[in-house]
């Protein structure tokens, strides 16, 4: 989404190169929290449109016997005539309830921030971003600030472990990850060279024990995790702080 702030720039240098034609840019916002059309009213805002799209509808699959992209070419399609009207100024782009801004830096702070991979090797692939859950409010106290930061990382991640050898299955396995200190409780029957799959969706951990035989995964059971940060960090020495 930050290519939001880059459009101005994009557009002059094009209007550099083509100094005879008029130039105008439609974005297409996938990964956002709402969809629908959007401008930005003034000078900044000229010869600029802007369309979000949702996760869910990036999501959504193509009808049966339709191409793979039928379903996105329908989104962007949808956000072209929508550009077109409101250029056009036709009665029907104001029953659309385009959302309006200020300037661009205000309506990219209203987006959701995502990867759209890497260019150099990847076809354009939004997803979210992975890494440890961030306290928001610590970093930027000011409300404004926080809202973007809630959708930034993914819902849901995961990450695997193998049992060690010598694991021994009477008392808690211990793990770091997601930022956390978890405790998972194995089976009796658990075994060195076992697949320990964590997962962490909305803030909730669970996890399942899986085999790996001839490359083929099988999960056996569910286990108990339990997340014991607040108490590993209680125990741990505080800073002196000296007067």
């Amino acid at each position: 989404s930050r290519e939001v702030d880059q459009l101005v720039r994009l557009r002059a240098k094009l209007k550099e190169s083509i100094p005879a034609e008029e130039i105008y840019l439609v974005l297409i916002l996938e990964f956002q929290s709402g969809s629908g059309p959007a401008a930005v009213v003034g000078p900044e805002g000229d010869g600029l449109f802007f369309y979000g799209c949702t996760e869910e509808q990036y999501q959504q699959l193509p009808e049966s016997g339709r191409h793979p992209l039928s379903a996105a070419s329908a989104r962007y399609a949808n956000g072209i005539a929508a550009a077109i009207r409101w250029w056009a100024g036709e009665p029907a782009a104001k029953q659309e309830e385009v959302s309006l801004f200020s300037s661009i830096a205000e309506l990219s702070a209203a987006c959701d921030q995502f990867s759209g991979g890497d260019a150099a090797r990847d076809l354009f692939t939004p997803r979210r971003f992975v890494g440890q859950q961030l306290s928001p409010a610590l970093l930027f106290p000011a409300e404004k600030a926080i809202q973007p930061m809630q959708r930034l990382l993914a819902q849901t991640q995961q990450m695997f472990f193998q049992l060690p050898i010598g694991v021994d299955v009477r008392v808690p396995f211990s793990v770091q990850c997601f930022g956390k200190h978890l405790q998972v409780t194995l089976p009796a029957w658990s075994q060195p060279g076992l697949l320990l799959q964590l997962y962490l969706h909305s803030g909730i951990v669970a996890g399942v024990l899986v085999s790996n035989f001839n490359g083929q995964a099988t999960i056996l059971a569910a286990v108990p995790v339990e997340d014991v940060t607040a108490k590993v960090t209680a125990g741990m020495p505080q800073p002196e702080v000296s007067s």
